[in-house]
């Protein structure tokens, strides 16, 4: 299992999002040793595990979080008593 997040800015703001994701272990033909791994193989591996749409979807989601924290589209006020 690998515990990821992604996270996106702009001038002002961030977005995150976190997940778990489970890597196949069907093929170990190319296992790399713990201590050889790096984190831009572990990166490759999770958006190989996700594929292109998932990782598309969690940006998306990010810059839309972004968006609404910029210009909002729901105000919540606390009334007085």
């Amino acid at each position: 299992n690998v515990h990821w997040r992604m996270s996106a800015d702009d001038e002002t703001n961030q977005a995150g999002s976190i997940g778990t994701i489970a890597l196949s272990t069907s093929d170990v033909s190319s296992f790399t040793d713990f201590d050889s791994v790096t984190a831009s193989d572990v990166e490759g591996w999770v958006i190989s595990a996700m594929g292109d749409e998932q990782v598309q979807s969690i940006k998306d989601g990010l810059q839309n979080q972004l968006d609404e924290i910029a210009t909002p589209t729901v105000v919540t006020r606390q009334l007085e008593a």
